[in-house]
């Protein structure tokens, strides 16, 4: 009931994983009983921890350092391929740095080729879609570069962070979660199964919230899981339910621990077009964001520098 979960969390992998409590026919507490003050306690901090509900389905993990530009527009993220580009002008692809825009553009076109190869062979063919990854230092004409040397027909997206969004403070991780996360791979699902299973104890309230989450689709799993809990540890009073690592485990499988991503469309003209928005020669990844807000409808078409 888990698979979905741990398929959105970085290094989890789905995997079948069946997590029931210890004994599931265990009644909730009378709803006029009143719910023990540490207890109450432990559900509001729970309910403010999840307010912003889980991280987003699909997820970029920036690299170490960077700064993305934000912007209040922009469209959910696709599962686009993903490019980075470092403050200085340098390229990450696959795990791969690169220093030049040469060597990163052979590569680039590797990739491209195995996909139109592999949609042939599929009957679907492959439309070229890349999601730039740009530190807001670095110089626009990189990405204009890029886009130069890319197949025409490629769409191109700038990530951005979405601007005013929080991170909420992590909540405190047990040692045992901790543990967990450390193994190699495909151990992980397992040990956080057999964690959640000791932590929901007798409470069937929970598990009925797994249940839920199981039966639901792939887009409304988290919000589904992150709206249930701290009302069904409340109906259990929290009696025999390991509060801390059930919060801990839940958060290291679809926590939020960066800000909300969002993709503004780019279509870099070819020709001096007319309609062209010429980019500034010392424009940086932050001008170009700016650019782009200020146009209605997006796409943005941007002419090369004179």
């Amino acid at each position: 009931m888990f698979a979905a979960l741990l398929a959105c969390t970085p290094g989890v992998p789905a995997t079948q994983v069946e997590v029931t409590p210890t004994v599931a026919t265990k009644s909730a507490a009378s709803p006029t009983t009143p719910v023990p003050t540490d207890c109450a306690t432990k559900v509001a901090a729970m309910r403010a921890l999840f307010a912003d509900g889980p991280a987003e389905m699909t997820m970029i993990n920036t690299l170490a350092g960077m700064q993305l530009p934000e912007s209040k527009r922009g469209a959910l993220l696709e599962d686009w391929m993903p490019i980075f580009i470092r403050a200085d002008g340098s390229f990450d692809f696959g795990g791969q740095s690169f220093t030049e825009i040469t060597a990163v553009h052979e590569v680039l076109t590797e990739e491209f080729d195995k996909a139109i190869v592999l949609g042939e062979n599929i009957g679907r063919p492959w439309s070229p879609r890349m999601a730039i990854v740009a530190d807001a230092r670095a110089s626009a004409a990189v990405i204009r570069e890029l886009a130069g040397r890319l197949p025409p027909a490629t769409q191109l997206a700038l990530v951005v962070n979405r601007a005013g969004d929080t991170i909420p403070i992590a909540p405190p991780i047990p040692a045992a979660v901790t543990a967990a996360l450390v193994v190699r791979a495909d151990e992980r699902s397992q040990n956080l199964a057999a964690l959640l299973t000791t932590a929901i104890g007798s409470c069937a309230a929970i598990s009925d919230v797994f249940n839920a989450v199981a039966s639901t689709t792939s887009d409304l799993r988290g919000k589904t899981l992150f709206d249930g809990l701290p009302g069904a540890v409340e109906k259990c009073r929290c009696e025999g339910v390991d509060v801390e690592t059930l919060v801990a485990v839940v958060w290291s499988m679809g926590g939020k621990s960066e800000p909300d991503k969002r993709q503004l469309a780019l279509q870099f003209a070819r020709t001096r077009a007319a309609e062209a928005v010429a980019l500034p020669a010392n424009a940086t990844v932050r001008d170009l964001v700016a650019l782009a807000e200020a146009r209605d409808p997006m796409p943005l078409s941007i002419a090369p520098a004179p």
